[in-house]
């Protein structure tokens, strides 16, 4: 026991486990007691350690999923979702035809986007002020603007754009906030779509 660094309590608890699911039997000796292997020849076969190994593999790696994010649906009011809007409206505002902000695509879009937004702020520890900044930086830099549309990309890049914004932040432009005939702006125009299609979906359930 104390080779394994197990003490008496787990090993007396995993042998009662072992035999109540007849794994195992025992039989008392004159020290100790002697341990039986129940259905030895199952275990020898290599098909029951692939099995073993493929579900091991999928254990891990839902935990990996969920320590990273992918597993999350991110609710419309947290930091994932709204620096993931953010972005997407930014976009919209330059490109309104931008395909992953088009109503059909959005929700799948920022569900997707907001796994990048979680890795950033739970696991490379950026705070979501940092990250708001960095994309309103790169969305008004005519360089990064083109090329960082989307979150993933927005990680990807994360320490060669700080760096950046951090040497240019006293040049920072003001940006224009461009309106259309109506009037709104994309960020606007997409809010009272979704508005509109919540309260239909709202109309159409309470018939």
């Amino acid at each position: 026991m104390l080779e394994c660094g197990a003490t008496k309590s787990q090993v007396d608890h995993c042998v009662r486990w072992l035999k109540k699911n007849q794994i195992c039997a025992t039989v008392k000796a004159t020290r100790g007691f002697v341990v039986t292997v129940l259905n030895y020849e199952l275990y020898q076969s290599i098909d029951t350690y692939k099995s073993d190994s493929r579900g091991d593999s999928k254990a891990t790696q839902k935990r990996q999923d969920s320590k990273e994010g992918n597993n999350e649906i991110h609710s419309r009011t947290s930091d994932e979702v709204r620096l993931s809007e953010l972005l997407l409206n930014l976009i919209l505002e330059r490109k309104s035809n931008f395909r992953e902000g088009q109503p059909e695509r959005r929700d799948k879009t920022i569900q997707r986007w907001a796994i990048h937004i979680y890795r950033l702020i739970r696991l490379d520890k950026r705070t979501p002020e940092r990250v708001e900044k960095v994309i309103q930086w790169t969305q008004a830099d005519d360089f990064w603007r083109d090329n960082i549309l989307s979150t993933k990309k927005l990680r990807q890049q994360i320490d060669q754009l700080e760096l950046k914004m951090d040497k240019s932040e006293p040049n920072l432009p003001v940006r224009e906030i461009k309106r259309g005939p109506d009037g709104k702006t994309a960020r606007e125009r997409i809010k009272s779509q979704i508005e509109a299609e919540d309260a239909e979906r709202k109309r159409q359930y309470e018939q």
